[in-house]
């Protein structure tokens, strides 16, 4: 009896790991790019502020997520990938969920209260967003994208509050852009996995597969434009108060042109299949392109050429 009760406890474990979507977490490093970007990581007291803003944007998408499986369990029961999601295939109780929901979203509220008034605004902002997102936005094409895009870009701004640091223009813009591109890139690896699955197609998704054309056109060129500020952004004056070889910036452009040209490639082709900053974080290549950036980045630093 007690190995049964063991076995039912590690299962329920097990369903509620799964259902924070714990490896989605890893979305919220964004907001560390700002500390790191300053050059103020390592300044007294920035790494852990920051780390402590991760954790309650990770609360907070958890809560979201636990949300968004509630609303979509009946449409999600239907989805090829979806249906196994634990509201989805029943396994998480709605009453268990909403339990889970709201310590997630408590954590969330009472770290962002600690951090500041500040970073407190721009969580409840992305709270009230989310949930307009999953009961309208979410319905209206492109709008739905963008506001994808803007999840993002108020991570990258709640990373400047916990340690105080100045909002950089550059990085908003370069943000904008990318996950923007991203965003459609989603939306077009949907179309290609769910044109087949007719019941859940013409059930939810608000695209038609005509549009991926139109998706692919304006993805590819978002995530151009993205490393063409990059370019911009290492000829401005803060970069050359920051590195010794600001020239040596230039070459993350090619790196960024490469990665995001090569996901929309394999998404065309059918190739990848997934959330692609989820494929990202399983890729070798972007590991490969990460660790070139960082050696670009430490070289620019460095060494005066």
């Amino acid at each position: 009896m007690g190995l049964l009760d063991n076995l039912t406890k590690h299962i329920q474990y097990n369903l509620i790991l799964k259902q924070l979507r714990i490896f989605h977490w890893s979305k919220n490093l964004i907001l560390f790019i700002p500390a790191i970007a300053s050059h103020k990581i390592f300044t007294h007291g920035v790494f852990t502020n920051s780390l402590m803003g991760f954790f309650s944007f990770s609360l907070l998408a958890s809560s979201i997520y636990i949300i968004n499986d509630i609303i979509d369990r009946e449409n999600d029961k239907t989805h090829i990938q979806k249906m196994s999601r634990p509201i989805a295939s029943g396994d998480l109780t709605i009453f268990k969920a909403t339990i889970l929901c709201i310590i997630c979203i408590s954590g969330a509220l009472y770290i962002a209260l600690i951090i500041g008034k500040n970073f407190l605004i721009i969580v409840s902002t992305y709270i009230f967003i989310n949930l307009i997102y999953s009961l309208f936005l979410k319905k209206i094409i492109v709008l739905d994208i963008i506001t994808l895009m803007i999840f993002y870009l108020l991570r990258l701004i709640a990373g400047h509050f916990p340690s105080n640091i100045p909002l950089s223009s550059w990085l908003i813009a370069c943000t904008i852009f990318l996950f923007f591109s991203l965003g459609l890139l989603k939306r077009f690896i949907d179309l290609k996995i769910n044109s087949e699955n007719k019941k859940y197609f013409s059930k939810v998704n608000i695209y038609h597969q005509e549009d991926s054309v139109v998706i692919m056109m304006i993805g590819v060129a978002s995530g151009l434009i993205s490393a063409l500020i990059l370019i911009l952004y290492t000829n401005s004056s803060n970069v050359r108060i920051l590195y010794s070889s600001p020239i040596i910036l230039i070459g993350l452009a090619p790196l960024m042109l490469y990665w995001i040209s090569r996901l929309w490639f394999l998404a065309y082709r059918g190739s990848l299949k997934m959330d692609p900053v989820h494929f990202a974080l399983k890729d070798i290549n972007s590991y490969i392109i990460a660790i070139t950036g960082a050696f670009c980045i430490c070289i620019a630093k460095y060494f005066m050429i």
